[in-house]
């Protein structure tokens, strides 16, 4: 079990995947945070769970729409996982977790949906509503997390008919496109 009132202590600890500002409160799991009050609609949270699992969820950078293609600003998209995936690992040291770690990412609604390629005039749209992609397992916090999600990203591009992320040279990210 954790404490979670040390990330009280420490708010610099956590962050939203893709938040300007947020709230935290305590509930029956542990801690979330949340980015904004009731009654507006939050777009991101963050589920502290007492075990140590992290619940990471974003609405706001893919917004699902079965009516219209829907653009996903792919490098904004990556940039948030690798991001948010290395302070989520940095939070798992500082509660001095163990590995290995098992990293589960998903992408709901997207159906229709398309990756900003570098070439906007090829359109692939996603063909289903959820790209639930395979576990990552992280044997070392200390990994660089753009190559621990390349496989995971790539996925994601091959869902709208790329073969790979272009944001990508010899296996590291660099953001080019979206």
């Amino acid at each position: 079990e954790v404490d979670l009132l040390i990330v009280g202590q420490h708010p610099d600890w956590v962050r939203l995947l893709h938040a300007g500002g947020w709230n935290r409160r305590h509930n029956f799991d542990g801690l979330v945070l949340f980015s904004a009050d009731p009654p507006l609609v939050s777009t991101s949270y963050l589920q502290l769970f007492r075990n140590g699992i992290l619940e990471a969820v974003d609405t706001y950078i893919v917004r699902g729409n079965s009516d219209a293609v829907e653009l996903i600003p792919s490098a904004v998209l990556e940039s948030a996982l690798i991001d948010g995936l290395r302070k989520y690992l940095d939070l798992l040291r500082k509660w001095e977790f163990g590995v290995p770690i098992f990293v589960l990412l998903g992408l709901l609604d997207v159906k229709g949906s398309i990756m900003a390629p570098p070439d906007l005039l090829q359109k692939f749209p996603i063909d289903r509503d959820a790209l639930i992609l395979p576990e990552i397992v992280a044997d070392n916090l200390d990994l660089d997390t753009s190559v621990m999600l390349k496989s995971a990203i790539d996925s994601i591009w091959q869902a709208s008919g790329w073969p790979s992320s272009p944001n990508y040279q010899h296996g590291k990210w660099i953001r080019q496109y979206g």
